[in-house]
């Protein structure tokens, strides 16, 4: 039995590795995808379940006489790659076909040829002959596609599992299992060599490259390649794209960009060339006779690494040069994002590695990367960063951190003058053996703490323990937390973490995770605040109430209703006359928060996003939005939003712009030259506005952020809206939503705002507009706010909180978090249930917690109360608590509708809670004498909508406050009150009973509705042990719901498709297809 039991904890461990790569995926709208745009838009695609007309078909059962049809089918695949033409699809059914085959026939533009599977099933492509050559060769072919196919099992002195030589393009290796290529001389003095996947370029111009490859989603291991690589891209090959693939336990290095071999005898095209290794994991890359990494780019130029994982391996990623070739150096490499652990002999290792016979790599540029625990064996001289023969590299914002053996932090054995121009700042070093926790071996002589090497480098650096999640993330108070560089956000792609978070407007965080639980103090601002209030009668009562409040001396215009144009959004850059490097300029959607990125690297011209309308002659016209510069570089003048139109003389002008003027303070500019500033340092910030114009009085009033400018306009009329990045300076990008425009509708003025609740069928409603000024300062001593009387009758039913303001959105762009604050905060048994929905299960951190009302230092104000939900993975996973990592686990939440029921005994401690209808989990707090509302936090990538907060209580007093605290910097906030009078003593609340889970659901072991880990576990002990499992009890086709891969029996690799699923809620299992 204790065997039995070892066997199953190695086999869960076993599933765990296969799912490791799952974290690291990254979506396609956030790569820095590389190629023609139509390519791009080919790589989008989904592959579809649904049989394609006119296909070809081929089984084991067939014969090569047949017509390839479904009911016909040949009996190999060399017969379909014979026959088929342009766009057709070959289908592969289930069974073992051994051969080597080769593509004929090209696809074209639009029309594809496509080699798959047939849906769930899975065919083996194999060769056990012993000939050497390739499973699949591409020779000649272009606009292929290689999806759902097993390939492997082929053993010879030359083994591949799919060969692309010749000068290939457009070609999609998708989803395929790559295996067992051995060759049969594997030896350090032996020439055999084997690959999973390889591109070797011999083309010998730019026009007979490969070209137009993404290689996405692949599992790739085991493969014995000698001293070849597993998935290999070679020689004279350029726009290709290595994504979303595992790739383990291979013999040398994992993922390889090899270049200047002469592969291609001309050389300015042996090298690699816009390139992109993105979302891959690689572990265990381990040579016998020679050092490896798992990420190895040697010879290549013009190629990034971004947020990968790797570990262990021998080096983690290695930025390498060969081959001695002076003309066509590496450069213009990016690593970035990457998580790179426990590697024996390195993390991150960048240069040539010998004086004379390696080149140098240069330009190279290494941010936002987290380093742990590397070269702790053999060769751990070389630290957990190394840098030799390399010349002008900057390493930014990264985390190094290391636990175990004293070897260096940064090593480097070549004297100084081998290694230039690299610099080093606002990186986190930390070592727990050196007795000034940083230790390093660089440039030939030793350093000994931060501050000698500070002195060393010329750069500045910090030494401090970071506080890691089990994932290496960054936790709740960890050192490194905005300890980085905003300058490299221009080189940051999609702005997006490891853990495809968006990267802070603030200030970066070091390492490759953005920490996640963005709670901070704000400053003191000024809000202008509307009240409407209701009054609501129940049981055939009619009381009518008037409140009004008189307005300070800050009074603003009440929300003017529009109607939007329609707008016509084209990309280009300015001026019109220049001729920008390829590549330099782009405008890129950003689906996660719905808003474009401008992106400039350009010193001749600026990015421009233009929105064109209908011109708009006379009466007003309204345009706002938000626009975030995300580099505010010390040049002066900056109109990032311009309004343009005619001016009266007829001439195409600018009306008026959002800009910073020359002192660098936010601005209105009108024309070309007048500029009416605010005191605001432009910052990367973002910022809300709205620009109201009156063509008739010709005048503008800008409001941006709370602030309002006004000034005189010369206008005709309006017909676009722009992002601009700069005429004048380079990397100045710029974050901007898609501006809405419109005109008063009907010619409406502006009006009162009414809100009505009906109850018993009887209401009466009085409202007053006012505007009042509210200055608040979060997490700080004082809050003033002027509110109407409303009445002290505490709730204690299971109504709505200002029911009328609800839903409460929190979107993952928006500065702050947000309070819902109860009409009056309560004591004794509360209950509280939060009905909310949820964009995505991703963004690590607070999810929503409880607050408390303290009036401690004589003024108001809302804390959290520690109890609440912390989101641990992203697949959902929180746990019961704020804070505090070692929450008991509540379950998960999921991406749309979920119900969170909480309770406080606010006399003895004791809280619960339940996560939609699951476990009841609980802890004991102190110091919560009340409850008072909640507060909802934002994520970046992740929209909270709260819907409904109905909560009651037994027993306790209850004090009054009544308002909507949302803690934005500088906004307009509105805040809505509600005054319910109620006849009667008693009110009885009956909650639906909860719906039975269904029994129905694919990957359910325990039968709870839900797929989840456990049924992972339980349908490996069934493997291992044969156990019933509870599905069985309550489905009687248990067995088909489990056979996750439809195979037709019950093994452990259907427990670890269920633990994907249950990892991943869109991962989509083989018998749910």
């Amino acid at each position: 039995m204790k065997k039995l039991l070892c066997t199953a904890i190695l086999a869960l461990g076993v599933i765990m590795l296969m799912t490791v790569g799952a974290y690291a995926q990254m979506p396609k709208d956030k790569i820095a995808l590389q190629g023609e745009d139509s390519f791009k838009a080919e790589m989008f695609k989904e592959f579809s379940d649904t049989i394609e007309d006119n296909a070809l078909y081929v089984a084991t059962t067939g014969s090569d006489s047949n017509a390839g049809t479904i009911d016909k089918p040949f009996a190999t695949v060399q017969k379909a790659l014979d026959t088929v033409k342009a766009g057709q699809t070959i289908y592969v059914r289930g069974g073992t076909y051994n051969a080597l085959n080769s593509f004929k026939t090209s696809g074209s533009e639009g029309k594809y040829i496509t080699l798959r599977n047939y849906p769930n099933e899975t065919p083996f492509l194999t060769c056990t002959t012993g000939t050497n050559g390739a499973i699949l060769l591409l020779n000649g072919c272009n606009y292929i596609k290689i999806y759902g196919l097993e390939i492997g099992g082929h053993s010879a002195e030359q083994a591949y599992g799919i060969l692309i030589n010749d000068c290939e393009n457009h070609i999609i290796i998708s989803n395929n299992h790559i295996h067992n290529l051995l060759t049969t001389k594997p030896g350090e003095n032996e020439n055999g060599e084997a690959n999973g996947i390889l591109l070797f370029g011999e083309g010998k111009t730019d026009e007979t490259s490969i070209n137009n490859i993404c290689i996405e989603n692949n599992n790739i291991h085991n493969n014995t390649t000698g001293w070849s690589e597993t998935l290999s891209t070679s020689g004279n090959c350029k726009y290709v794209n290595v994504i979303n693939n595992t790739v383990h336990d291979n013999t040398n290095i994992g993922i390889d960009f090899y270049g200047n071999a002469k592969y291609c005898s001309v050389p300015a095209y042996d090298q690699p060339r816009y390139c992109v290794a993105a979302g891959n994991t690689v572990y265990n890359s381990i040579c016998s006779y020679a050092e490896c990494a798992g990420l190895y780019l040697d010879g290549a130029r013009d190629t990034i690494f971004e947020n990968n994982i790797v570990y262990g391996s021998m080096y983690g990623i290695e930025i390498g040069s060969e081959e001695l070739q002076a003309n066509y150096p590496v450069k213009n490499v990016i690593v970035r994002n990457n998580l790179v652990y426990k590697n024996s002999c390195g993390g991150i290792r960048v240069g040539g590695y010998e004086k004379k016979k390696t080149g140098y790599v240069t330009e190279t540029k290494i941010y936002n990367n987290t380093l742990v625990d590397n070269g702790e064996g053999e060769g751990g001289y070389n630290g957990e960063f190394c840098f030799v023969k390399c010349n002008g590299v900057d390493v930014r914002n990264n985390m190094v951190y290391k636990s175990s053996n004293k070897y260096p932090l940064i090593g480097g054995d070549l004297p100084a003058a081998y290694t230039l121009n690299v610099t080093f700042n606002n990186n986190v070093f930390y070592d727990t053996n050196s007795s000034d926790s940083t230790y390093f071996e660089y440039k030939g002589s030793s350093q000994e703490g931060i501050d000698a090497f500070n002195t060393f480098v010329g750069g500045t650096n910090y030494s401090g323990k970071p506080s890691f999640n089990s994932d290496y993330s960054l936790a709740n108070g960890s050192y490194g937390i905005d300890l980085g560089d905003n300058g490299v956000l221009n080189d940051m792609g999609s702005l997006v973490d490891l853990g495809n978070n968006y990267r802070a407007i603030g200030t970066v965080d070091v390492g490759a995770f953005e920490y996640q639980d963005g709670s901070k103090p704000t400053v003191t601002t000024v809000s202008t605040t509307t009240v409407s209030t209701t009054t609501t009668t129940t049981e055939a009562t009619t009381e009518t109430t008037t409140s009004s409040v008189n307005p300070t001396e800050t009074t603003t215009e009440a929300q003017i209703e529009i109607s939007t144009v329609d707008l016509t959004a084209k990309d280009g850059f300015s001026p019109s006359t220049a001729t920008p490097a390829a590549g330099s300029i782009s405008v890129e959607y950003q689906s996660a928060t719905d808003d474009y990125l401008l992106k400039d690297t350009s010193d001749v011209a600026a990015a421009t996003w233009t929105n064109s309308f209908e011109p708009i002659t006379s009466g007003k016209v309204i345009v706002k939005g938000y626009a975030t510069p995300v580099i505010a570089k010390a040049a002066g003048k900056w109109a990032f939003v311009q309004v343009k139109g005619t001016n009266k003389a007829g001439d195409s002008a600018d009306i008026a712009d959002l800009a910073s003027d020359a002192s660098k303070n936010i601005a209105l500019r009108t024309g070309s030259s007048a500029y009416t500033s605010t005191s605001d340092t432009i910052a990367s910030t973002k910022y809300n506005y709205e620009f109201v114009f009156d063509l008739d009085a010709q005048t503008v009033t800008l409001t941006v952020n709370g602030k309002t400018l006004t000034h005189s306009i010369d206008a005709q009329s309006i017909s676009s809206v722009v992002g601009i990045t700069a005429n004048s300076a380079v990397n100045r990008n710029l974050i901007m939503s898609k501006p809405t425009v419109g005109v008063p509708a009907g010619g409406t003025t502006p009006t009162e705002t009414t809100t009505a609740k009906t109850t018993d069928a009887t209401t009466e409603t009085t409202t007053a507009v006012v505007t009042e000024a509210t200055t608040k300062v979060t997490d700080a001593t004082t809050e003033t706010t002027t509110t109407p009387d409303v009445p002290s009758e505490p709730h204690r039913g299971g109504g709505d909180i200002n029911e009328h303001q609800l839903p409460a959105i929190v979107d993952g762009t928006d500065a702050s978090n947000t309070k819902v604050i109860f009409d009056n905060a309560v004591s004794g048994k509360v209950t509280v249930t939060v009905n909310f929905d949820a964009s995505t299960t991703e963004g690590i951190g607070a999810l929503l917690n409880l607050v408390r009302k303290d009036e401690s230092t004589g003024t108001v104000a809302y804390k959290d109360t520690g109890i609440g939900l912390r989101v641990t993975a992203k697949d959902g996973s929180v746990i019961f608590d704020f804070g505090d990592s070692t929450g008991a686990s509540a379950g998960k939440f999921v991406a749309g509708s979920n119900t969170v029921v909480f309770t406080v005994d606010t006399a003895t401690g004791e809280a619960t809670c339940t996560l939609n209808g699951g476990t009841t989990v609980t802890k004991t707090v102190t110091g919560v004498d009340n409850i008072a509302g909640i507060k909802v936090n934002k994520k970046k990538g992740r929209t909270l909508t709260v819907n409904s907060i109905p909560y009651s209580v037994e027993g306790g007093e209850t004090t009054t406050e009544t308002t909507t605290e949302t803690t934005t910097v500088t906004t307009t906030e509105t805040t809505t009150e509600t005054t319910t009078v109620t006849e009667t003593s008693s009110e009885t609340t009956t909650e639906a009973p909860a719906p039975e889970p269904s029994k129905n659901v694919k990957g359910d072991a325990d039968g709870n509705g839900k797929v989840e880990a456990n049924d992972a576990a339980l349908v490996l002990q069934k493997v291992l042990t044969g156990a019933k499992v509870a599905l069985e009890d309550v489905a009687t086709n248990a067995f088909e719901l489990l056979d996750a891969d439809n195979d037709g029996q019950l093994t452990a690799k259907d427990a670890a498709y269920i633990l994907q699923k249950a990892l991943d809620s869109t991962f989509t299992m083989p018998n749910e297809k």
